[in-house]
């Protein structure tokens, strides 16, 4: 097996990220605790009605039905059969609450893993650990998971490892990691299309395409059977349909609490139901989603076929990735301040991917961890002291970012550099860089060969 440079350093940085998540793991803030007050709500739901009465049941804190889809209730699940022999002892709750910060902060540590392995298929291995470096200790990770006791990092694994795989040639369990993504929060799925065109110009158009899909699909529909009141597919998928639906319609708002689009004026909540010739804002939010995914997917097949070194292509998909992900949270409503989470995920990866980007990787992350940190400290309710100001930079500049993260894309980079295929994999198919014939490599031969005057 060939040895793996930078793993002693990047096992340095692991252990650091997890020392420096488990010091801050007690840490709990206003907006954390509520969220967390929350999860533990639902584990009690758990251990008292089991996962066929979870969705039935109000929940004391938030006093509403669970809202998320059955991806993160099965963490839970796995949580709940931990915790419930500490549950008569004395300080059982901080047990709890450090149990629902774990998958998050675990997650954490596979982003740097994933960022690393990459990045190293790119470039030096100095890059890779960079790249790594920055997933583990920059603050838009570890406050949300380690503080804030969110769980955005884990659909944002499942995301990373679905590009991975499907780099690597292994597309249809990079759809499986895909639904599973989607399954814990649906942010993902705009990512489907380019994931798709992908495995389109690597296989060509065969019947094997609709298997990723169809193990995902068959993924949800077995991961909602311990949920579900019903056991049919059909019903069941209904049923898990809904769960989206009810998610999203606890939040009928232009934006909850995500600086874009629709609070360039400072404020949140504005209903998004409010027609504009004859159509909701909701609607025309996903128009114009709907339209740059598929104008960006357009330019990614394009720029696909004109690139003839495979991580060039690699570079080309996870900045279109990174792209996309940032406009949902832009452009649609519903939003909340983490929905950034998934692009700012890939945020190493761009940096590398697409030097034109970096600009646009800083300032995201800037504005992320600003709009994080209004929510966190539970400061929204201060805008007349000056918090309406923030607002409107964080919307304006993350508004500006996508018009020139898009625009940047659509014009071609200049730039000739090479790198190795991500993870070692054997190129397929079209991948394969085109074979020379027996005449033209003795051409080259002779090109070579140093001219050292007259034979005799």
């Amino acid at each position: 097996m060939r040895r793996v440079e930078g793993l002693p350093a990047l096992g340095a940085i692991l252990v650091s990220a997890l020392l420096l998540r488990l010091a801050l793991l007690p840490t709990s803030f206003a907006g954390g605790a509520g969220d967390v007050a929350t999860f533990i709500g639902w584990t009690h739901l758990l251990l008292a009605y089991g996962t066929h009465g979870l969705y039935t049941h109000v929940e004391p804190y938030s006093r509403h039905v669970i809202d998320y889809p059955t991806g993160y209730p099965l963490v839970l699940t796995g949580i709940a059969h931990l915790y419930a022999p500490l549950a008569q002892g004395d300080h059982h709750e901080i047990v709890l609450r450090a149990l629902l910060k774990l998958p998050a902060i675990l997650a954490d540590l596979g982003l740097c893993a994933v960022t690393f392995a990459v990045v190293r298929g790119w470039g030096s291995t100095r890059d890779a650990l960079t790249a790594a470096a920055v997933a583990a200790f920059t603050p838009a990770t570890w406050m949300i998971s380690a503080v804030w006791g969110q769980i955005d990092s884990i659909p944002a694994l499942f995301l990373l490892v679905a590009i991975a795989l499907t780099l690597r040639g292994s597309a249809t369990l990079g759809w499986v990691a895909l639904g599973l993504s989607v399954l814990v929060k649906p942010q993902a799925i705009v990512a489907a299309p380019l994931l798709l065109a992908w495995q389109v110009r690597r296989e060509g158009p065969r019947a094997s395409l609709v298997l990723g899909p169809v193990l995902a699909v068959a993924l949800a529909y077995v991961s909602s059977l311990p949920f579900a009141p019903v056991t049919s597919p059909p019903a069941v998928l209904s049923w898990l349909f809904g769960r989206y639906e009810a998610g999203t319609g606890f939040y009928p708002y232009r934006s909850v609490s995500a600086c874009n689009v629709y609070t360039l004026r400072g404020d949140f909540y504005g209903s998004d139901g409010q027609r504009v010739f004859g159509i909701p804002v909701w609607g025309w939010s996903m128009l114009a989603l709907s339209a740059l995914v598929v104008g960006i997917t357009v330019i990614t097949v394009r720029q696909l076929e004109t690139k003839t070194d495979r991580a060039l292509r690699e570079k080309v998909l996870i900045t279109a990735c990174f792209i996309v992900l940032t406009a949902m949270f832009v452009l649609a409503t519903r939003m909340h301040e983490r929905y950034l989470f998934p692009a700012i995920a890939l945020a190493p990866l761009v940096w590398f991917a697409d030097p034109r980007q970096r600009p646009a990787v800083v300032i995201l992350t800037l504005t992320f961890v600003g709009n994080c940190a209004l929510q966190l400290f539970d400061v929204l309710s201060l805008r007349h002291h000056g918090v309406g100001t923030f607002v409107i930079l964080f919307s304006v500049l993350n508004v500006a970012v996508l018009i020139a993260l898009v625009s940047t894309f659509a014009r071609p980079s200049s730039t000739r550099t090479t790198g190795r295929a991500v993870w070692s994999a054997v190129p397929a198919g079209g991948d394969d860089p085109p074979r020379s014939s027996p005449a033209s490599s003795h051409a080259r031969t002779q090109r070579r060969r140093p001219r050292c005057g007259r034979a005799v």
